[in-house]
C-alpha cells in the first residue's frame, strides 16, 4: 500500500496497481506452518482499477499471462 500511495502522491495517475507475485512472508517461513516454500501474491489497487471492473479485469489478465 505504501508503494502505491507514494506513486499516486507523486504522479497523480488515473489508476495505480502494485502486484507482488511469489513473495514469501517471513512469519510463514519462520513461525506458524514453517514452510520455506510457501509463497503468496499481494496486490493493492487505486483509482480506475477499483472503479472500473473492465480495467481491473484487463490488468489481472495481463498479470496472469506473465
Amino acid at each position: 500500500e505504501q508503494i502505491c500511495d507514494a506513486l499516486v502522491d507523486v504522479l497523480d495517475p488515473v489508476a495505480c496497481a502494485v502486484v507482488m507475485k511469489d513473495i514469501t512472508h517471513s512469519c510463514v517461513a519462520i513461525r506458524g506452518v514453517k514452510s520455506e516454500d510457501a509463497t503468496t501474491t499481494s496486490s493493492v489497487l487505486r483509482g480506475a482499477f477499483i472503479k472500473e471492473p473492465d480495467a481491473r479485469a484487463e490488468l489481472f489478465s495481463l498479470i496472469n499471462s506473465i
